[in-house]
């Protein structure tokens, strides 16, 4: 079996995937010409330019280390490791590597400050809790302070507050046996994230 026939199942499914009729209806979006589709039919993506592969993993809607991860495992590359695609998957997923690393440390690093007092006395406030028992709860409250300051540093925002009464609203409250626009009250808050909804509030009807 040629390495075209190898890799149609591979060039189909992608096609598919992106909502293309035919080979031909996908050149004409992503501007690539007879030759460039040949090499693609192939699997020979090591024989396409770097800029023509980035178009063509635009066009199918994925990024250009998942279109060559598509490929490979379907038709072994007898190009060179040197060709200019390799080279630069190589650097950029090496680059990508490092950033989401620092990234994370980062992260970690800026987390640990702004909880640093509480994850300081937390195993003293548990010690002195297990000694006395009516250790008032508003202790622990103001350790909370730095972390929930932080939570909202970063973009988190929270909807409602516990005992609120609100229009019930099905994006953003979570109830059984409640419609949309009567009276409830928040249970427990919820969470959006630059706009993002994490979590509905979770309500109860009034009365």
């Amino acid at each position: 079996m040629d390495g075209s026939a190898r890799t149609q199942p591979v060039l189909t499914e992608l096609l598919a995937e992106a909502g293309f009729a035919s080979l031909s209806a996908f050149c004409r979006t992503a501007k690539i010409g007879r030759r460039t589709a040949r090499h693609l039919q192939e699997g020979n993506l090591a024989a396409i330019r770097l800029e023509t592969l980035r178009r063509i993993a635009v066009a199918f809607g994925v990024d250009v280390a998942d279109l060559i991860e598509r490929f490979e495992p379907a038709v072994p590359l007898a190009a060179p490791a040197t060709t200019d695609w390799q080279l630069e998957y190589e650097r950029l997923r090496a680059q990508f590597n490092e950033l989401e690393t620092h990234l994370r440390e980062a992260w970690d690093l800026a987390f640990f400050r702004r909880v640093e007092l509480l994850l300081l006395q937390l195993p003293t406030l548990r010690k002195a809790a297990d000694q006395n028992p009516d250790l008032s709860a508003q202790t622990v409250l103001d350790l909370m302070l730095p972390f929930e300051e932080f939570v909202h540093d970063v973009g988190f925002e929270t909807l409602g507050t516990p005992g609120e009464q609100v229009p019930f609203d099905p994006t953003l409250h979570q109830g059984a046996g409640l419609s949309p626009g009567e009276p409830a009250k928040i249970k427990t808050v919820g969470y959006r994230y630059r706009g993002q909804l994490l979590a509905r509030a979770r309500v109860n009807a009034v009365g």
